[in-house]
């Protein structure tokens, strides 16, 4: 008899703790998969005690874009100090992650080396508090603004909640699908008024699991919208469901 377990992204780390070899995954513009025909940047990730050392370069001339820690190589949350550069070898930003994978600073440079956006965790609104600056050091006049992501009603617990409680857990059992592991990661929008729309796959697993992740997050319940400024905005998210196939 197959035993069905359905793992969500907050433990969903703990399925990636026994890898241990140096894997390459290309990416396009927008940091989205690609084929590494199509790819612009190129990452390689390799274990690192609990969490991924992730080296990125640009792809066309294997110049270093980046580097830094992930807690896993599924949804990409960092932690930790990570750095980029621009391609020409001077730094571009620099940014700091609890283990949650949430960004506590970040600061981005123009390529003479002064500092061109600083971002801070509010902690009371769990916000970004953004500053921006010209090159010779002056803050600009009306560039600041707090910047909120979208949230699920009750927060990242209830979401977790939501998704255990209506995901069809037994359809890669009822596919045949063999003991294993198989994750799906999924994008959405959340838009100015807190619908959850454009639920696009990034990956497909098989045996049922890319159809079934899309429906659940296409039936979620409204979100607060992502507010920026004080007025609500666009938000886009990234979700992995993995689904646990065990012999019994």
């Amino acid at each position: 008899m197959k035993l069905i377990v359905v793992i969500i992204f907050s433990i969903s780390v703990f399925a990636v703790k026994g890898q241990d070899k140096v894997s390459v995954k290309y990416y396009d513009s927008l940091w989205k998969p690609a084929s590494a025909e199509k790819a612009v940047y190129y990452t390689e990730y390799e274990k690192a005690g609990n969490y991924f050392k992730g080296t990125s370069y640009y792809k066309n001339t294997s110049h270093l874009l980046g580097r830094g820690f992930f807690i896993d190589t599924i949804d990409y949350k960092r932690i930790g100090t990570m750095i980029n550069y621009y391609e020409s070898g001077e730094l571009k930003d620099s940014s700091i992650y609890d283990n949650t994978g949430t960004a506590l600073k970040e600061y981005s440079f123009y390529k003479s080396g002064k500092i061109y956006k600083q971002s801070i965790l509010d902690e009371h609104t769990y916000g970004l508090k953004v500053y921006m600056f010209t090159e010779n050091g002056k803050h600009i006049a009306d560039s600041s603004y707090t910047q909120v992501p979208a949230q699920f009603n009750g927060g990242l617990q209830e979401w977790s909640k939501y998704l255990g409680e209506h995901l069809n857990s037994d359809i890669p059992a009822k596919k045949n699908a063999p003991a294993g592991k198989y994750t799906v990661v999924v994008l959405f929008i959340v838009d100015l008024n807190g619908y959850v729309i454009n639920v696009e796959a990034e990956n497909d697993p098989g045996y049922g699991t890319k159809q079934e992740a899309i429906r659940v997050i296409r039936k979620a319940p409204r979100w607060h919208p992502a507010i920026k400024n004080g007025k609500p905005v666009i938000y886009r998210h990234r979700q992995s469901i993995t689904f646990v196939v065990s012999e019994k």
